[in-house]
């Protein structure tokens, strides 16, 4: 459907100027207007344009933004980046790789430490029939296992913050 330019203001929900800023920026028109005559607009084009303008702002497409919000745009990133570094200068963070590394260590003491119990239990029990004993040495060693996690996280964590 073919409209004025007030016509597509209320239809977009837009102030006049603001209709006008647009089509600097590239909003199409049918005919300009001037001398007496009114702007032509098809409104499902202007639509469709405004559609897409909303879609270039959420992802950035730098083809179509101004120097302007480019210039703040890098601030805003460089800005990002110094906290960044601040706040792993104050150890309020870490690498995803050095916690990867951390947890991964973790993981296979603990499971080289399950796959010892065995070995190291059944010495321990043969020939014991008290069953609170055996529970007892199960216990022991397993808590062995956990208190070496313990200290080797404690070692790691140290060795995170520096």
């Amino acid at each position: 459907m073919q409209v004025n330019r007030a016509e597509l203001a209320e239809i977009l929900g837009l102030s006049l100027p603001s209709v006008d800023s647009r089509v600097k920026r590239g909003m199409p028109y049918v005919s300009k207007g001037g001398r007496g005559r009114e702007w032509v607009f098809e409104s499902s084009d202007c639509v469709a344009w405004e559609k897409q303008q909303a879609i270039n702002n959420a992802i950035g497409d730098t083809a179509l933004v101004d120097a302007e919000e480019l210039k703040q745009r890098k601030l805003a990133a460089e800005t990002s980046i110094a906290e960044i570094e601040a706040a792993k200068a104050r150890g309020e963070v870490l690498e995803i790789s050095a916690v990867v590394k951390v947890i991964t260590n973790d993981y296979i003491t603990l499971k080289q430490r399950l796959r010892q119990v065995a070995q190291r239990i059944a010495p321990l029990v043969v020939g014991e029939t008290d069953e609170l004993e055996v529970k007892q040495i199960i216990s022991e060693e397993i808590d062995d296992a956990l208190t070496e996690l313990s200290n080797e996280y404690y070692a790691e964590s140290e060795e995170l913050s520096e």
